[in-house]
């Protein structure tokens, strides 16, 4: 099945990523994270294979009118300039101006965030939270409905979607954050994987959107050194970082190649090296450690430390960087029941996919399966994140209500 392919092939990236990058860290201080990593993926493709189901992969197509993108890209408009006032204090023309004049917004964002206490729980919040997690959700069905269904997408549809990931990328810039992109770049890759699968072809993308992909991964990339840069100073290299290595053999292949690695590695390595630290120092340390991973917040309920960020911080640096969701799970919910759901998510994930052909919430919900598994070694952007949680809420919703699913998304 393609989203486990997409899986595993992300797996195989990162454990190569893991081996080739230029940090003063060696494979084998990843080891224990990526063996779990692994072992998640294995159980989750066990568990497609438990349960027969009849897979119909021809794709029906829809002719929908653009009523619904209008309305949607209405509200990006009217909504998220108060959205990026409200947690930024700036308002878009001070955005672009920052970043045209080199201003970082991400230092401008923090503080503003700090001295509004918008860390705090309000009641205000509550608006913004969940229009915004609306918001996403209705953007990937949009996004999806339109490149996965529709036969060819209209002048029209290409218009307002533009519109709606120009307003996204000036929420990424206000914030002075990459992660914007990263999650447009999820959404689409995923969208364009689908409507490949749904044709009939075996590949995951055709050649030529491939090679299109790749020339995108990499502007991304270069714009991300570019943020970093900035939010670092003007003087900033990570060739000076001390936990660079420059006796690393990709740093004597190619420096340009080791830089990027290198300014990827906080990103994408930190999680799964974050879960090593946990495995290692904590799971096989002691048996009241080991005990721990079976409970609850056992690690709090057991006096060890009062949570697994500050349990890691006394053996590396944390900083502002991302722990893994793997350890989020664990620690909140203990070890059982992580196995437990990842494998009723490998059941559902199958029955999810004998009705994509038709059937547009299922298709977002097993988007949201592919994330949790891009989210569970490298990062916390299911279990932080509110508009995720109220997106893949409404899909569920959608899903279950047949009645909701034929007003909102069948043919107009």
């Amino acid at each position: 099945m393609y989203y486990s392919k997409l899986i595993r092939y992300l797996y195989l990236g990162l454990t190569i990523f893991a081996l080739i990058c230029p940090v003063k860290i060696s494979f084998l201080d990843f080891l224990p994270g990526l063996i779990l990593m692994w072992f998640f993926y294995f159980l989750f493709a066990f568990a497609q294979k438990t349960k027969s189901c009849v897979i119909d992969t021809k794709s029906t197509c829809f002719y929908y009118s653009n009523k619904l993108t209008l309305i949607v890209t209405f509200s990006y408009l009217v909504f998220y300039p108060l959205y990026i006032h409200f947690y930024t204090g700036l308002n878009i023309l001070t955005v672009l101006i920052n970043v045209r004049s080199g201003i970082s917004n991400y230092y401008l964002y923090q503080s503003y965030f700090e001295d509004t206490a918008l860390n705090v729980f309000s009641f205000n919040k509550i608006p913004f939270i969940l229009l915004h997690g609306f918001l996403r959700f209705m953007f990937i069905a949009i996004v999806f409905r339109t490149i996965v269904y529709k036969v060819k997408p209209t002048f029209i549809d290409k218009i307002l979607i533009s519109i709606m990931v120009l307003i996204i990328v000036i929420v990424g810039l206000a914030r002075g954050t990459s992660f914007e992109f990263f999650e447009l770049f999820l959404i689409f890759l995923f969208a364009f994987v689908s409507k490949t699968n749904l044709s009939g072809h075996k590949y995951l993308l055709p050649r030529k959107l491939l090679i299109k992909s790749s020339v995108l991964v990499l502007s991304l990339i270069l714009y991300f050194i570019y943020n970093i840069n900035i939010r670092m100073g003007g003087d900033f290299s990570f060739f000076n970082d001390p936990f660079f290595d420059k006796d690393s053999v990709i740093y004597h292949i190619s420096k340009s190649a080791a830089l990027i690695l290198y300014s990827l590695n906080d990103y994408f390595l930190f999680g799964i090296y974050f879960s090593s630290i946990a495995i290692t120092k904590l799971w096989f340390s002691s048996y009241l450690g080991f005990l721990s991973t079976f409970i609850p917040n056992g690690i709090k309920l057991f006096g060890i430390d009062s949570g697994y960020r500050d349990f890691v911080s006394r053996f590396i640096d944390l900083g502002a960087r991302w722990n893994s969701d793997s350890m989020v799970f664990v620690e909140s919910y203990g070890i059982i029941f992580t196995f437990i759901f990842i494998f009723f998510i490998g059941r559902f994930s199958k029955q999810l996919y004998s009705q994509i052909n038709s059937n547009l919430p299922a298709l977002i919900l097993l988007f949201y399966v592919f994330y949790i598994f891009v989210s569970l070694p490298i990062g916390n952007f299911i279990t932080s994140s509110s508009a995720n949680m109220i997106s893949i809420l409404t899909a569920y919703i959608f899903y279950k209500c047949d009645k909701i699913n034929f007003f909102v998304f069948e043919k107009e």
